[in-house]
């Protein structure tokens, strides 16, 4: 015999919309400067161990790829420390924006790159890596002038 779920106390869209507009997540400053600490620690853990990946586990891999791994570590390493400038100089929409811009610029732009070394093949993995540079700029570009 098949289960149904009781859908008497289902809401419509709308209802839902309302509940949500009522009760929306904020957190306080202080909780966004925890939330973007925790991030840029988990940044900087990864940074440190695909390093050591690189650094111990890439040696069979051709030089064009040992450079696409050391160049998505060095700016994964460098954008990880503006990440923690960042996040505890700037307060605000500020400080969320720069934050995200790093983080998206770091995952997209490095995760390519580091995918390219793994993959030992350019194509197609390497076509992410302009969109998290320009993303990495706009973080720079959030910072100095926002």
């Amino acid at each position: 015999m098949p289960i149904y779920r009781d859908r008497s106390n289902r809401k419509s869209v709308s209802e839902v919309t309302q509940i949500v507009r009522r009760h929306p997540v904020r957190y306080t400053a202080e909780e966004m400067n925890t939330r973007w600490l925790q991030v840029t620690g988990m940044m900087g853990l990864s940074a440190v161990v695909l390093g050591a990946y690189g650094a111990h586990g890439m040696k069979d891999r051709t030089d064009a790829m040992k450079e696409s791994w050391r160049t998505a570590s060095n700016y994964h390493f460098m954008h990880t420390l503006a990440l923690a400038v960042s996040a505890t100089a700037f307060t605000g929409k500020k400080r969320n924006m720069v934050c995200s811009l790093f983080t998206s610029g770091i995952v997209i732009f490095s995760g390519a790159c580091y995918t390219v070394a793994l993959m030992n093949e350019r194509k197609p993995y390497a076509q992410f890596a302009p969109l998290g540079g320009f993303l990495l700029m706009g973080g720079w570009i959030a910072f100095g002038f926002l």
